[in-house]
């Protein structure tokens, strides 16, 4: 929904684009996940004030990964970038990556899955 845009968020089922997460969720499905699920910060944390709002989700997805998967000794740190194009002191511009402009984030990953990352800030340099 972030690259391929729609007048209004009923068309993305409509047939009309070819998204596969469409094919995975129903639209109601959808609207119920959107109207139940809310970001909120209860308390203060130490990352810097553009990610507070998503930290409290980070560990938890982290601290789920930790548990589904044992690092086995040929891991990898990989860079990824999350597609943005709006106005961010934060976001990375790489024109030679597929992705060429968003917020990195860096990986450590083993045999394709994603054990645990942290989000990089250009302003912070962590």
């Amino acid at each position: 929904m972030g690259i391929v845009k729609c007048p209004s968020v009923r068309d993305y089922w409509a047939g009309t684009t070819q998204q596969i997460p469409m094919d995975l969720m129903g639209f109601n499905q959808f609207l119920q996940i959107q109207k139940y699920i809310h970001i909120l910060l209860l308390s203060p944390v130490s990352p810097p004030a553009w990610y507070m709002k998503l930290e409290p989700m980070a560990t938890m997805l982290v601290n789920s990964f930790r548990l589904a998967y044992l690092l086995s000794t040929n891991c990898s740190i990989n860079e990824m970038m999350v597609q943005f194009a709006g106005r961010s002191i934060h976001k990375v511009k790489m024109p030679s990556k597929p992705i060429d402009e968003g917020y990195k984030i860096f990986a450590i990953c083993d045999h394709g899955y994603t054990c645990g990352f942290e989000v990089y800030s250009r302003e912070d340099g962590a």
